[in-house]
């Protein structure tokens, strides 16, 4: 692993397409001399075993070819490289960090070293490495002397030129890593030109750049680096977006304690990548309703170091769905050092994953894998006119949004912004946020603390209103305190009232967003049960709770099923011959999970008529069925209303039962009611087409109109799934291609769905 001249990679790379070059750089000599590490990989090329047992948990499917990439709306180009810019310690922490990231993604990937031996000036290759990956051809061409000119820049050419060169030939791509390593370097006058490479890898060629930020102390920087360190920082921050906070994890290495290099900092550095590159959460999309979703919670810690909730995690993690950072309870040497603050968010994640029970998987970009295990973060500085501790004088709010901002760059899944704060500062994040972290959630806030009489219906419907910061929040908080058992579900009522307001409002900016309704103490304890999205809770292990009233996750449920708020229910998977399937242990599994109330068996019938007879069908306790051969189609008269996914494919896979009172109205996705004289209301869906859909788009560019833009999809059948596939290809806008024993069923489909 050796330095070496951009013009020098050039030639190397364009050889090595498809292999991991090693290429490590300890020094940063000049801006006409710039050395980096670029490290290419096809991360799609993983497969499920092996990809399960490397030291990341990430499941996929094999491939050998590579994945197209798609303009990333979060300001990142998804096919530019990653960028890791910092200094490194004697723990070699930029070495690891980058080729740990690729040799996860595809730990069988083939491995050459490129070693540049000064005294001959020429590039070494071990032909036996690589004599079964290129022919004897590119081998000779791979042994070049540097002394004939052939791997130099083009003259006059400088490096950013060069390395914008490999960039539109596409010599480096999404698939790549380049790393920026400036410690130990032995001129210091490279200042000026590291910056420049680094502002143009980030502002003009838009590639993620993640700074790894190394403790001096306790990363054992050299004297010179440290203050290196010092001086560029405002820059390496200014030019990065993502952060990873590294202090002795490289140098002392303890796999059972909480704080480990895997866990802590390798995983975290994964994490940020997989979260900046994900699509942006639109306000008011399903994306957010599923986030913050039904029966959801969030444990509010309440330690002032991350670290003493760590023998309490494996109780702390087991029925929540997300983590709340309560950054302003934290101890105060903590908050004044914003590597600290980092750190306990890395620590936060790296604690929780072994214990992650209902958090779900994040995809990788550009990737079919999933990375496992990831605890969401809800990261929420709360002053103290906000039943919070953290100072609201005018120099508190100015440090309070300098923790925000923090928050970003440590890739949180919901930022709490309190909607009561300086209207400039705000605006600023929640721009900053949309721009660069499209996929952090942002939640408008605000509590009311400290009232001597009781807020109005009115009055709080206005709080909820503020909350959705003209439509840039994508769920609105807000907590009122009591004064007589009245007020105990006011802040619900409001909530409904708000959204009753967004449906008949014209305002752009009035979009339905999840609301989190709750009241203080006591007395607004029946609030958390009436609250139906992303609740927070305390648990029994904790010393103490975050905020008066707090329930635990488990009373929660248990009295929402004391109080019929939420009913058991009966599901089934119906078929016929299916005792193969194992969705009964699935649903059940997840059921437990979530403390819901809910079973699921299966339904072996040879028709449909002898199902729809059974008590189980009838009851008011079914629930819903998933519906396979031979019923899809037979299913359908069974059923009050139909998706468009259902009428489009004529099948149905999913049905849901909804109860009201008879005489009221219920809806659904195409604004159909259904009878309102039943007591109940059947609704027919077909997801086999998401299923279809969901990896084709991440694979394929949808087209804006222009068929030379479109994509191809050759559907080979004509039965239900032909229909489903017909179905997903139309929704992404391509050409379809229909192939069929029986031309009659293939021109069919064409009439049909094009």
């Amino acid at each position: 692993w050796t330095s070496m001249s951009i013009g020098r990679m050039n030639r190397a790379i364009a050889l090595l397409a498809s292999v991991l070059v090693c290429l490590c750089a300890h020094s940063l000599t000049s801006v006409n001399s710039l050395a980096f590490g670029v490290h290419k990989a096809n991360i799609s090329s993983c497969s499920t075993k092996s990809c399960r047992n490397s030291s990341w948990k990430l499941h996929g499917t094999s491939s050998s070819e590579s994945v197209p990439t798609k303009p990333n709306p979060n300001g990142y180009d998804a096919n530019t490289p990653v960028v890791l810019v910092g200094f490194s310690g004697p723990g070699d922490e930029l070495y690891r960090l980058s080729s740990g990231l690729l040799n996860t993604l595809n730990p069988e990937l083939a491995l050459i070293d490129v070693n540049d031996d000064a005294s001959s000036n020429s590039m070494e290759f071990d032909e036996e490495d690589i004599s079964e990956e290129f022919s004897e051809e590119q081998i000779r061409q791979m042994q070049v002397d540097g002394s004939d000119g052939n791997n130099q820049a083009d003259e006059g050419e400088t490096d950013l030129e060069q390395l914008d060169k490999m960039l539109d030939q596409g010599l480096l791509d999404g698939r790549d890593v380049i790393t920026l390593d400036l410690s130990s370097s032995e001129d210091d006058d490279d200042e000026e030109g590291t910056l420049e490479i680094l502002n143009h890898l980030h502002n003009n060629r838009n590639c993620l750049v993640v700074y790894i930020n190394v403790d001096p102390v306790r990363g054992n920087l050299t004297p010179r680096d440290a203050a290196l360190q010092q001086t560029l920082e405002p820059s390496l921050i200014k030019y990065s977006d993502y952060e990873i906070v590294v202090m002795d994890d490289a140098r002392v290495y303890d796999k059972k304690s909480p704080r480990n290099w895997e866990d802590t900092i390798v995983f975290s550095l994964l994490h940020a990548v997989c979260h900046a590159k994900a699509p942006r959460v639109i306000v008011g999309s399903p994306e957010t309703f599923t986030t913050l979703g039904r029966e959801t919670s969030f444990l509010s810690l309440s330690f002032g170091d991350v670290m003493d909730a760590a023998p309490l995690a494996s109780k702390l993690c087991g029925d929540v769905d997300a983590m709340e950072l309560r950054t302003d309870l934290l101890n105060p040497e903590i908050t004044s050092d914003r590597r600290e603050v980092l750190y306990q968010l890395q620590t936060l994640r790296g604690m929780c994953r072994a214990h992650v029970t209902r958090a779900p998987a994040v995809p990788l970009p550009n990737s079919e894998l999933l990375l496992e295990d990831v605890m969401p973060v809800v990261y929420t500085v709360r002053t103290a006119h906000q039943a919070g501790t953290w100072p609201d004088d005018e120099e508190g709010i100015k440090g309070m949004f300098e923790l925000l901002r923090l928050g970003l760059r440590g890739g949180v899944t919901v930022l709490d912004v309190e909607s009561a704060w300086d209207a400039t500062l705000t605006d600023e994040l929640l721009t900053l946020a949309k721009e660069r972290y499209g996929s952090t959630l942002i939640l408008g806030s605000h509590h009311v603390v400290g009232n001597t009489e009781s807020t109005s219906l009115a009055e709080a419907t206005q709080l909820f209103q503020n909350c959705g910061l003209k439509g840039r929040a994508h769920a609105a908080k807000v907590v009122l305190s009591p004064i007589t058992a009245e007020d105990g579900t006011l802040a619900f009522e409001a909530g409904k009232a708000r959204d009753a307001e967004i449906g008949r409002s014209d305002d752009p900016t009035d979009v339905l967003i999840p609301n989190i309704s709750l009241v203080l103490q006591e007395l607004g304890q029946q609030s958390r049960v009436l609250n139906e999205r992303f609740t927070p809770v305390t648990h029994e292990a904790l010393p103490f709770i975050a905020a008066p009233g707090q329930l635990s996750a488990r009373e929660i449920m248990k009295r929402k099923v004391l109080q019929r708020l939420i009913s058991p229910r009966q599901y089934t998977i119906l078929g016929h011959n299916i005792d193969y399937s194992v969705s009964p242990q699935m649903h059940n599994a997840g059921f437990r999970a979530c403390n819901l109330p809910h079973s699921y068996q299966r339904s072996d019938y040879e028709t449909v008529e002898e199902f729809v007879s059974t008590k189980f069908f009838t009851s008011d306790t079914f629930g819903g069925a998933s519906v396979t051969i031979p019923h899809k189609q037979s299913i359908m008269p069974y059923v009050d209303v139909l998706s468009d996914a259902a009428r489009s494919i004529g099948s149905v896979n999913t049905v849901t039962a909804v109860y009201h009172e008879k005489g009221s109205k219920t809806g659904n996705e195409d604004g159909d009611d259904g009878d309102a004289t039943q007591k109940r209301t059947l609704y027919g869906d077909n997801t086999d087409w998401i299923g279809i859909y969901s990896p084709l788009s991440q694979r394929i560019a949808t087209s804006s109109g222009d068929d030379s833009e479109q994509g191809t999809i050759l559907i080979l059948g004509g039965g239900g799934t032909a229909r489903a596939a017909a179905y997903a290809a139309q929704k992404l806008n391509c050409h379809i291609l229909y192939h069929n024993r029986t031309p009659a069923k293939a021109r069919e489909l064409a009439d049909t769905f094009g």
